[in-house]
């Protein structure tokens, strides 16, 4: 399920009441050269509404987008894990070493 935010909402009315805006203003241009006289009060335009099987499609894929991403950053945790191992099972050796050395000389 994609994750959805109260931003979305809003953000989409602010953008259709810009359109609504923009509209009235084209409308109120045209017939104050083409009618004089007509006055355009408001325009709104509906939001229109998504088919189900659209929809449906859509969360599907953004379901399957999500879990690919989640896929790659489990990878990449996984593949830092492992270069952290190898660098402690690096370090570990390098002191194995030194101890061998010192041991070795007295």
């Amino acid at each position: 399920m994609p994750l959805i935010t109260q931003y979305e909402p809003v953000l989409v009315t602010l953008q259709t009441d810009l359109i609504d805006e923009k509209m009235k203003e084209a409308l109120q241009g045209d017939c104050t050269r083409s009618a004089p006289g007509i006055e355009i009060l408001s325009v709104r335009v509906k939001k229109s509404t998504i088919p189900e099987s659209i929809r449906r499609n859509y969360e599907q894929m953004e379901e399957k987008r999500t879990k690919v991403l989640v896929s790659i950053e489990r990878q990449k945790v996984a593949e830092k894990e492992a270069e952290t191992q190898k660098m402690a099972v690096s370090e570990a050796e390098k002191t194995v070493n030194v101890c061998k050395i010192l041991w070795n000389r007295s």
